[in-house]
This record gives structure tokens, sequence and C-alpha cells, in this order.
């Protein structure tokens, strides 16, 4: 079992790059890493002071992802989409691998178009935000 938030959040982070590894990366930091497809927000780990979490958008647009949830999971979800972990074991690692991967394949299967990286864009450039009024 993992103790130290740090190690928690880059199991949880190699966890979110491995399944979505043709995704936009928007935040690749020391607390931060983010996923999109296109523009949609797909999924993100976040080091906060106190805990680990662990969002997975997929979970809120297509619930019948999470009604298959392991239980150890269950317990680790807070809302419609959002884990936190202050560890981790490797039960909750390979699930949580597991409902990314299932998301993602979700996506893919339904053929959104928001899976693919927009042309002439790297993972990592995020998308320019338009000038405000």
């Amino acid at each position: 079992m993992t103790e130290d938030l740090s190690e928690v959040f880059e199991r949880l982070r190699d966890v979110l790059e491995d399944e979505t590894e043709e995704l936009n990366v928007i935040h690749d930091e020391a607390t931060k890493y983010e996923v999109r497809a296109g523009r949609v927000f797909f999924g993100s780990v976040v080091l906060r002071r106190t805990q680990v979490v662990f969002q997975l958008r997929a979970l809120e647009t297509r619930p019948e992802l999470g009604e298959e949830l392991p239980e150890p999971l269950r317990r680790r979800l807070q809302g419609k989409a959002e884990f936190v972990f202050k560890t981790l074991d490797d039960v909750q690692a390979h699930g949580l691998a597991e409902l990314t991967r299932r998301a993602f394949d979700a996506y893919a299967r339904e053929g959104e178009e928001v899976l693919r990286l927009a042309p002439g864009r790297s993972d990592t450039t995020p998308r320019p935000r338009k000038p405000r009024r």
C-alpha cells in the first residue's frame, strides 16, 4: 500500500496516461495531470494538500460505466465522477485502469470525434483561448 501522497499521485497519473495515450494532455505538472478528448474534459489527477483526486468525466455522461464498480473503488467515489485517495493499493489501481479503459472504449465505439487529436497539435499544446469581449 502506498502512503506518500506524491506516490499516490504518480501511480494515478500513470493509470490515466497509460489508458488515454491518444488524448490531448492539457496539464502535466507536479500536482495536476489532465487529458481532454478534443475540447471535452476526459479526466484528471490532482494532488491536493491532504488527498489525491482522480476525476473521470465519462462516469457523468455514461453512468452505466459505474454500475459494476468494485467495492474498494465504490468506497472512494465522491459524487458521480470523482475518486478520492490518501492511499492506493494494487486492487484500486487495477480497477481504475479497467474503468478508464472502458470509458475510453465507450467514447471510441460511439465514434465520437473528440477522441482524435486536432490537426497540427501536439499532445501538450493547449487549445488557444478566445479573447474576451
